[in-house]
């Protein structure tokens, strides 16, 4: 039976990662240590793709020209803008391999994580934190803009932990 689950998973995740390999940008860079316990020492010999969609009116618009800065701690990694569906061009980010993922438990993190700052006049400078990236996998991470109401300063910030899946 692990033999025919195996098969099925990896049909399905080669259909679902399909498309973006071929217009990749490269992006060099090495996680920073982690403060969950994980071990950063494991080689990044591996990666994974992002694309950026950005959205208003809770995903019904798509937002051409919204800023986005891909980082990890505090180094810029990628300054990119949205095209007219919505996307950022797809980028491609150090990982470790992915037979890291396979096996439950160990000492080093199966993915990297990194940070995206995503900003658009007129409404809240959105931040993910801690977006996962595995090795194989093209991510596509979803942000929906909320309107500035006035008077607000356009320094407001939201913040999404991706790690607790929430508003921090």
């Amino acid at each position: 039976m692990s033999e025919f689950y195996h098969q099925f998973n990896e049909s399905l995740f080669s259909g679902l990662n399909q498309g973006f390999s071929s217009h990749a940008v490269t992006v060099a860079g090495t996680p920073a240590s982690d403060d969950k316990g994980f071990s950063q020492t494991g080689d990044l010999t591996g990666s994974g793709t992002l694309v950026v969609q950005v959205t208003l009116a809770r995903g019904a618009v798509p937002v051409e020209g919204a800023k986005v800065i891909v980082s990890l701690a505090d180094r810029v990694l990628a300054n990119l803008s949205t095209d007219k569906s919505g996307q950022t061009e797809a980028i491609s980010l150090p990982a470790p391999e992915s037979s890291l993922s396979q096996t439950p438990g160990g000492a080093i993190r199966p993915y990297s994580v990194y940070h995206i700052r995503i900003s658009y006049p007129g409404y809240y400078v959105e931040e993910a934190i801690n977006v996962p990236i595995f090795d194989g996998i093209n991510s596509i991470q979803p942000v929906a803009l909320v309107p500035l109401p006035e008077g607000i300063s356009p320094d407001t910030e939201i913040l999404v932990d991706e790690s607790n899946q929430g508003p921090v």
